[in-house]
């Protein structure tokens, strides 16, 4: 399951139990439904819970779909905590995908205070 709960400009993203490619889909498609009024978006998603039942493959088709939501964006700022090596692992992946998208800055953390000084810098 994942939810989003908004806090001082921030959404603040949860994801527990088994986590989908499909799951990963919807909540993308909330850049075009929930997001839409903004024009700068902090992200911060808690990760800790999650277990992913997509493979790395997965990533590149998540790629895709970010890249085609967030173009009316300035800016898209994402930070996932993780305290596990799976999620670690497919989250650092997802970096360095990420890194060829202009508008948008996506950052692994461990703690929720490592992530919140980041996201409001």
């Amino acid at each position: 399951m994942i939810s989003i709960k908004e806090e001082a400009g921030i959404f603040y993203v949860t994801r527990v139990g088994e986590i989908t490619l499909q799951d990963i889909k919807s909540y993308i498609d909330q850049f075009d439904k929930s997001f839409k009024h903004y024009k700068r978006l902090f992200l911060i998603e808690d990760a800790n819970q999650a277990i992913p039942k997509y493979k790395a493959e997965g990533l590149e088709e998540i790629h895709e779909e970010i890249k085609t939501r967030i173009g009316k964006y300035d800016i898209v700022k994402v930070a996932v905590i993780v305290n596990n090596p799976i999620n670690t692992a497919l989250s650092m992946l997802y970096a360095n995908l990420s890194e060829t998208i202009k508008n948008y800055h996506y950052k692994t953390f461990s703690t929720l205070e490592a992530a919140e000084r980041w996201i409001k810098e």
